[in-house]
């Protein structure tokens, strides 16, 4: 619930440690917190790229974790990285369409 000149700023180090914590946790653990640990940080990014699309302007990596997420997560966990897809996707439009509209 930042403001935009927050997020600008704290974005892409909020966005390091989420990774981080993903990374951190591992893709066999089926425990509760495991589950609700990935569940947010799946959450937090597509909030993220729903608030700050810019930042996943030279981010393509991010795509290609989420598709594999989507292959490897548990069924529990699918529907919120499908979600953070969803939001990823529109902050890839959001970015190509942006300078368009500058141009005009």
């Amino acid at each position: 619930h930042a403001r935009t000149d927050q997020l600008k700023l704290m974005g892409p180090l909020i966005l390091t440690g989420i990774l981080k914590s993903l990374d951190d946790t591992n893709n066999q653990e089926a425990d509760a917190i495991s589950r609700e640990t990935k569940t947010f940080a799946y959450q937090a990014i597509g909030m993220i790229a729903q608030r700050l699309p810019t930042l996943f302007r030279d981010k393509i990596e991010m795509a290609a974790r989420l598709f594999n997420a989507l292959k490897s997560e548990s069924q529990a966990i699918r529907l919120v990285v499908q979600e953070a897809t969803n939001s990823l996707a529109s902050a890839y439009k959001v970015i190509c369409v942006q300078p368009r509209i500058l141009a005009l």
